[in-house]
């Protein structure tokens, strides 16, 4: 019979993951008049990292003794994020306009400290755990800066009660600064990219509604390679193809959408270095089907079903190729990037 054994390889007295997450905001809004709105939305956020951790990594030859390494990953981010729009409803003819225009800031600071150093071995079959484990020397002390300024614009047009296009267009401008603490170096980089959106919905007479959007995105990445360079900003096109079906005079309605989306830049962890590299792109393929059922007396009953298919396409570890992006291929700080996702219109 088969013996299965557990070993726990880390170190119960230093391994430890804590990363605390808290923000807080406004929204405003301001009607001037039956055709013209204004909104400001406002947020502060912050993220506090410590990781700590004690792996196996070799095997001795007596195929009893394991060596042991210490990673330690330690960082702050702090960051406030600006939205200013302006909403004008008008009609030019037979054709009805939602024009909405915006400039949004963001900004953000950034350290991060990793650490990389020998830990005590253990036998395998009988480990003794407690032995001191030496500091780590640190690899990577990075402050980091980053702003991002966008200016957008998008119309929605309708036309004859049947019809309904969404065109947009957004422009951002980022500029990044890393400062290495080790070396003392500094890098700057500037990046300035135009992204767009489209989209059509067709809505019948009876309540069905098919739809097709196109939409790409730019997102500032957190974060610096070993060297110090600033990481390139990731960016995202997504095809999307559905229909929604909301009986006339009903608040319930149902959804199908397919969709292919693809993300290029995005950060990964080396399995070398175990440092967040630049290498990968993934497509995300998959169906989503939702209801809505709102009731008289104030329930609201929303159930959802997604089938989705996730492939790594580019990646510096051949062995993820094809398959799922691994969990830490994510990096380490929060995603507060906007989201380019087409909804159908009531």
């Amino acid at each position: 019979m088969a013996k299965f054994i557990n070993r726990f390889t880390g170190e119960p007295n230093v391994d430890r993951y804590a990363r605390t997450e808290y923000s807080v905001g406004y929204l405003f809004e301001h009607r001037t008049t039956d055709a013209l709105t204004f909104r400001q939305n406002a947020r502060y956020y912050a993220v506090d990292l410590d990781d700590v951790s004690v792996f196996a990594d070799t095997v001795g030859n007596n195929q009893i003794t394991i060596g042991r390494s210490l990673f330690e990953n330690f960082g702050e981010l702090d960051g406030i994020a600006v939205d200013n729009q302006a909403q004008i409803e008008f009609e030019t003819g037979p054709v009805a306009h939602t024009l909405l225009a915006g400039l949004d800031y963001q900004h953000l600071e950034a350290t991060s400290v990793q650490n990389f150093g020998d830990a005590p071995p253990i036998n395998i079959f009988n480990p003794v755990y407690g032995a001191p484990v030496p500091p780590a020397d640190p690899f990577t002390n990075n402050d980091q800066k980053q702003d991002q300024i966008g200016l957008y614009v998008q119309d929605q047009i309708k036309l004859r009660d049947h019809w309904i296009f969404q065109l947009g267009g957004r422009y951002d401008w980022a500029e990044d600064e890393v400062q290495n603490l080790l070396d003392g170096s500094e890098t700057q980089q500037d990046d300035n990219e135009f992204s767009g959106r489209a989209g059509v919905v067709y809505k019948t007479d009876f309540g069905l509604a098919p739809y097709y959007s196109y939409a790409e995105s730019f997102l500032p990445v957190a974060g610096a390679s070993q060297e110090g360079t600033p990481f390139q900003p990731e960016t995202g096109k997504q095809h999307e193809v559905g229909v929604k079906y909301q009986p006339s005079g009903m608040n319930s309605f149902l959804t199908l959408a397919l969709f292919d989306l693809t993300r290029e830049n995005f950060t990964q962890t080396d399995p070398a270095s175990f440092l967040q590299i630049q290498t990968g792109e993934t497509s995300s393929r998959g169906i989503e089907l939702e209801g809505v059922a709102s009731l008289d007396f104030g329930l609201d009953l929303i159930a959802t079903s997604t089938f989705l298919d996730v492939e790594v396409e580019e990646s510096v570890d051949p062995d993820i190729l094809g398959k799922r992006p691994p969990r830490r291929s994510q990096s380490n700080w929060p995603r507060f990037g906007r989201t380019m996702r087409f909804r159908c219109p009531a």
